[in-house]
């Protein structure tokens, strides 16, 4: 797959491919042309196909996920040209898929080059990955890695986004997502490129239930806020949000809530059964819709709200509240599941039924002074729960979290009209 290098001299009358030589008595010039074909060797690639290949390719490493810039030395930041422009079909037959049928005269065509990086392109040509990575694959690793460097270098510059990157433990494991996954999602869903990326990093607090473990939380999600966000929403720099969340889903309500809906925010699912990527799959099948069922007295006078997306128990909710009626909102014709989220439009759904259930409680609740939240839903349907709450009509929300298979309350999300010695647990 790499370029070819020349052969050196041995001799003064060795032979090159179209080189003219006399003989050693002054004879007439003979033409010796080498054939390429005839030694089943690719011809040599052009300065004009590597430079054709470095724009396509943006200067960047074509492997997927790959993040490597190859037009810089990493350390220095001095300009540099790093990348090997890699054979897809190998330029001999016995190298690396050498044995595809591509003629030989083709092989130094751009068709058949991908640039990558040296550690990306010392794995794929090995013999053993040949199998693993044949040739129709590495042109589809090709064809998506310049779809995209094209597109993103036709959109205009102000269509911009900045990321928040909410990550902590959960069930005690680290969780996190690289810089690669929330640009390759955002770009796929919103053809937007981003700005910045905002870490709201939780990974160092121990993950635990009591008082002392859910304020650190919070206190940590509300000083990068203050520090970072906020601010620049106020003023306008940041007019559009991208939002990936992992973390428990008390943290994930009370960012939604914090965040309010002071700017445009796109939300991004984890998608557990298309590859684990971030990006809204591009057919995620017919939408699903929701509804609200009521459980309790028809003349109770304290509600709760369950929402289950992901799942749900209502005699769980029943055993860790005082609510004598609670909201469910379900998906209609399907069970709640964890892969059930799969588009923008489902959480739209999603997110009307919601707002039906709180229209409810404005209602038929006039005076409530607080309501029970049971949140079994995906990060996205958290972040709009807390979000969208109603701030001038129900003081406060308890939002609770599933422990060890039962209910306990977690936090509180209090109108901002409160004092602030008052809105934590």
């Amino acid at each position: 797959m790499t370029k070819p290098t020349s052969t050196k001299k041995t001799r003064k009358t060795a032979l090159k491919p179209g080189k003219i030589v006399r003989s050693a008595k002054g004879a007439a010039p003979v033409a010796r042309k080498a054939s390429r074909a005839l030694l089943d060797v690719a011809p040599s690639v052009s300065d004009t196909t590597i430079f054709k290949l470095y724009v396509a390719a943006g200067g960047m490493c074509s492997f997927p996920g790959c993040p490597e810039y190859l037009m810089a030395e990493p350390l220095t930041t001095r300009p540099a040209r790093l990348g090997n422009v890699a054979h897809i079909v190998a330029e001999k037959k016995d190298g690396t898929r050498g044995g595809d049928p591509l003629p030989m005269h083709k092989r130094a065509d751009i068709e058949n080059l991908i640039l990558l990086c040296s550690m990306h392109h010392a794995f794929v040509d090995k013999k053993e990955q040949e199998s693993a990575y044949p040739a129709p694959l590495l042109r589809e690793f090709k064809r998506v890695h310049e779809l995209q460097i094209r597109e993103a270098t036709s959109t205009a510059r102000n269509e911009k986004t900045h990321a928040i990157r909410l990550v902590g433990q959960i069930r005690g494991h680290v969780v996190g997502l690289s810089d690669v996954e929330i640009r390759a999602a955002v770009f796929a869903h919103e053809r937007r490129h981003v700005e910045s990326i905002i870490d709201i990093d939780l990974g160092a607090i121990l993950d635990g239930t009591d008082d002392s473990y859910l304020k650190i939380g919070k206190d940590k999600i509300n000083a990068e806020l203050t520090r970072r966000i906020l601010p620049q929403l106020e003023d306008h720099t940041i007019k559009r949000l991208s939002i990936f969340a992992l973390s428990r889903i008390p943290f994930i309500c009370h960012l939604g809530y914090e965040l309010g809906d002071k700017v445009p925010s796109v939300l991004y699912q984890k998608h557990r059964d298309d590859g684990e990527g971030w990006a809204w799959p591009d057919d995620p099948g017919d939408a699903i819709d929701f509804e609200i069922i009521e459980h309790g007295a028809p003349n109770a006078k304290v509600p709760a709200l369950l929402a289950s997306v992901s799942g749900g128990d209502v005699e769980k909710v029943r055993r860790a509240t005082a609510a004598d009626r609670i909201l469910e909102i379900r998906p209609i014709g399907v069970a709640p599941a964890r892969t059930l989220l799969r588009s923008p439009k489902t959480l739209e759904n999603f997110r009307a039924a919601y707002h039906r259930a709180l229209s409810k409680i404005e209602h038929e609740f006039p005076g409530t002074t607080s309501v029970d939240y049971f949140l079994a839903v995906p990060a996205p349907a958290a972040l709009i729960c807390g979000r969208d709450v109603l701030r001038d009509v129900v003081p406060r929300v308890v939002v609770f979290d599933l422990v060890d298979g039962a209910y306990v309350p977690a936090t509180i999300l209090e109108t901002r009209t409160k004092p602030t010695s008052d809105r934590s647990i």
